[in-house]
């Protein structure tokens, strides 16, 4: 039997998946399991699948995709970069490349590493936006130096 994901969770997965990849996340961004509660692949198994995949995603700062759906096409854009503006309702990044993205920030948002209210012109993040709405943003990754 195989599982069924929601147009909504692929387009979710996938953008999240492209932005946690390029923020340099390791092992797995996501497990799938069956609903026949099927075994959840190990972070050993998954992480040589796509080794050139997984390089180029990591290094990226910028991605534009267009998803056929149910009901018509859905861009999903990603951009890795600096806080431009930043209010209640929107945020702008820009990427090193130039390339820039707005999008509304709403109850769909989800944040990791960083809240809302923290975020401040300047700060690096991850922006996943599907069509015009921001459905994730990524802080960056805690420090591991040791602080003297």
């Amino acid at each position: 039997m195989t599982t069924r994901w929601s147009t909504r969770t692929k387009k979710v997965a996938l953008g999240a998946g492209v932005l946690l990849t390029s923020l340099g996340l390791g092992g797995t961004a996501f497990a799938a399991t069956t609903s026949t509660g099927g075994q959840t692949p190990t972070p050993a198994a998954t992480a040589h699948h796509h080794p050139k995949l997984r390089a180029m995603l990591r290094h990226s700062v910028q991605d534009t995709r267009v998803v056929s759906t149910k009901n018509g096409y859905v861009t999903i854009e990603s951009v890795r970069g600096t806080v431009d503006t930043v209010s209640t309702g929107s945020i702008s990044v820009t990427a090193a490349n130039g390339a820039e993205l707005t999008a509304t920030i709403g109850s769909t948002t989800r944040f990791v590493r960083i809240t809302q209210a923290s975020i401040a012109p300047g700060d690096k993040v991850g922006l996943v936006a599907v069509g015009s709405t921001a459905r994730l943003i990524v802080g960056p990754k805690a420090s591991t130096t040791p602080s003297s």
